[in-house]
């Protein structure tokens, strides 16, 4: 069947459009463009609505997407990079970062560790003692908290023992420069079956205001990130 091709001034038999219409609501509707008397389907070319002109609501049951989801007024958060070990590593670092594109950073961290340690973050690989941070925390039924200042890192995990190696964190980072970065980090540490070693929350400054985050860098202190560690970073604008 040919595609009759609408263009200005046309004129149409109303038996056609109907003939046209009822193809077209029979299945997947895809966008095409004009081939001679078929319409030849296309990807990447058409826009539904623009920044002047949009749609109110879409309602659907799933939304499929090969790119990323942006918001004019910045209420998404959108993962910038995300790193999965295939192979044992000391560090995780994440490069190239524009910290001040976002007003702020959200780190997910599931890390498996092959000894008892510590897991620790650093901004553009400064070690010098430039953190502080206030914390408290629950191991087994007791509660402690406490003070540090001129640290020379974050802390973001804890391994215990030798046998249970695994601990997480959940991060979110006040990141744009100007003043100091803030950052409240959750955590567990020795996590294994039905039980936690430790539950602590952290909260730091990096008293650094001038620069520009421009990596992070997740390291352990003693053995490597096993295969499987998984690091998410999330930033919002």
């Amino acid at each position: 069947m040919a595609w009759v091709t609408m263009t200005s001034g046309q004129v149409a038999d109303a038996s056609d459009m109907n003939e046209r219409f009822n193809f077209l609501c029979g299945g997947t509707r895809l966008p095409r463009s004009s081939s001679g008397v078929d319409f030849t389907s296309t990807t990447g070319v058409y826009d539904l609505g623009s920044d002047s002109a949009r749609w109110n609501d879409v309602w659907t049951n799933n939304i499929n997407l090969d790119g990323s989801v942006s918001s004019a007024s910045n209420t998404i958060w959108g993962l910038i990079s995300e790193v999965t070990l295939s192979a044992t590593a000391s560090s995780i670092e994440f490069t190239s970062l524009t910290g001040d594109t976002y007003t702020s950073m959200m780190i997910y961290a599931r890390m498996n560790v092959d000894t008892k340690s510590n897991q620790f973050m650093i901004f553009n690989g400064d070690s010098a003692a430039n953190y502080g941070r206030q914390f408290i925390y629950g191991q087994s039924t007791s509660v402690a908290s406490g003070r540090n200042t001129g640290l020379v890192h974050m802390q973001v995990g804890l391994v215990a023992t030798t046998t249970v190696r695994l601990t997480g964190c959940r991060i979110m980072a006040h990141t744009k420069s100007g003043h100091e970065r803030s950052l409240i980090v959750h955590t567990y540490g020795g996590a294994s079956g039905t039980t936690i070693y430790r539950d602590i929350e952290w909260v730091y400054l990096w008293n650094d205001t001038a620069n520009t985050i421009t990596s992070l860098k997740i390291y352990t202190d003693a053995g490597n990130f096993e295969t499987g560690t998984s690091i998410k970073l999330w930033g919002r604008k």
